[in-house]
C-alpha cells in the first residue's frame, strides 16, 4: 500500500508540474497586447501642453509611434522636448476620444512630432454626455484661484475665476465635495469682458472621468 501511495503522490507532483510548466508557456507565448488608438492618416489632433494648445494633423502611426505634422502656432522659443507629457484630444464623429502622451522626439528638418502609442484611450459621447448646472454659483479653487462653477461633467467642468491661467497648463481642482483635489488640464480661458472687474471663463479637462455624478 505504501508503494502505491507513493506512486500516486508521484504522479500527482508529474501531472501539477505538467499543468505548470503548459500556463508558464502560455503566457511566454501569449504576451499581453497593448491597446492601440486607431486614429487614421489626416486625422485632426488637439495637443495640450504647458506650452500652450496646439493643433496637428495625423501623418502615419504604428504599435508605438504616432507621426504628427508640425504643431500650428507653435513658436520656436517654446519647442517641444523629448519626454515632455502632452494631452491629446481628437474629434472622431459624435465621439471625442482622449489620452495622454509623450514626447519621442521632434524631427529638425521637417518640425514634426512623434508621440509614444498611448496605453490607454477615453471615450467621450458629446451628444448625449450631460453637462449638469445644479453646481452653477458653488466655490472651486484651481490651484490657488478661488472662483465658480458654471456646469460640470464626467469628463471636465467650466468655471469662472478672477485670474487669468494658462491654456495647456496641468491644474489641481478642489471643492466642498472633494476628499483629494483632482489633476485636470487647462483647455481654454478667455475673458468675460461684462464683468467688473474682468474675469475669465475656464474650461477643464480631468485627467480621468469622476464617477458619482
Amino acid at each position: 500500500m505504501q508503494v502505491v501511495a507513493t506512486i500516486l503522490w508521484m504522479g500527482g507532483v508529474f501531472v501539477a508540474s505538467v499543468v505548470l510548466t503548459a500556463l508558464v508557456m502560455r503566457t511566454v507565448r501569449r504576451p499581453r497586447k497593448r491597446a492601440r488608438v486607431q486614429l487614421g492618416v489626416g486625422a485632426k489632433i488637439r495637443l495640450i501642453s504647458p506650452s500652450g494648445v496646439f493643433i496637428s494633423l495625423v501623418v502615419s502611426e504604428n504599435d508605438d509611434e504616432i507621426h504628427l505634422s508640425p504643431p500650428v502656432g507653435l513658436q520656436p522659443g517654446r519647442p517641444f522636448e523629448p519626454g515632455d507629457v502632452v494631452f491629446a484630444q481628437v474629434p472622431d464623429g459624435g465621439l471625442l476620444l482622449s489620452f495622454r502622451s509623450t514626447i519621442l522626439r521632434r524631427e529638425i528638418e521637417t518640425g514634426d512630432l512623434v508621440l509614444s502609442m498611448p496605453t490607454h484611450v477615453r471615450q467621450a459621447n458629446r451628444r448625449i454626455e450631460e453637462r449638469m448646472t445644479h453646481v452653477k454659483g458653488h466655490g472651486v479653487t484651481v490651484d490657488d484661484a478661488t472662483g465658480l462653477f458654471l456646469d460640470i461633467s464626467a469628463s471636465g467642468a467650466q468655471v469662472i475665476l478672477p485670474t487669468q491661467i494658462k491654456a495647456g497648463q496641468p491644474v489641481q481642482v478642489r471643492w466642498d465635495d472633494l476628499v483629494e483635489p483632482v489633476p485636470a488640464w487647462v483647455l481654454d480661458c478667455r475673458p468675460v469682458f461684462q464683468e467688473n472687474p474682468i474675469r475669465y471663463r475656464v474650461r477643464l479637462r480631468f485627467r480621468e472621468p469622476l464617477s458619482g455624478l
